[in-house]
């Protein structure tokens, strides 16, 4: 039988923050990863999904609710595909891991 934990959705986070160094420019950001050496230019909503799982981490849905409010989008199915290939971009930067469950 399956326990709980492993039917929750995944969770996700930003690598630790003493890894990441912001810049801003505009509607722009720079993020300059120290564990892998490199700088990315991030667009608006990467920077606020980044910003955003800064505080902790959150499901996709949880995610695309809080986002859609301060994006003011409404909170969709493209919404949270959208968020969605925005997060595995992340994630092969390795700047947002994904947990499958909480241990």
């Amino acid at each position: 039988m399956l326990s709980s934990a492993s039917n929750r959705p995944p969770l996700y986070e930003v690598c630790p923050a003493d890894k990441l160094v912001w810049a801003h420019w505009e509607a722009d950001s720079s993020l300059y990863h120290r564990g892998t050496g490199e700088t990315h230019l991030l667009s608006p909503l990467p920077t606020e999904i980044v910003r955003t799982l800064e505080r902790g981490p959150l499901t996709l849905t949880e995610l695309a609710a809080v986002l859609a409010g301060v994006c003011e989008t409404p909170d969709s199915a493209d919404w949270q595909d959208k968020l969605g290939r925005i997060l595995g971009d992340l994630m092969a930067l390795e700047i947002v891991d994904r947990r499958d469950d909480e241990d």
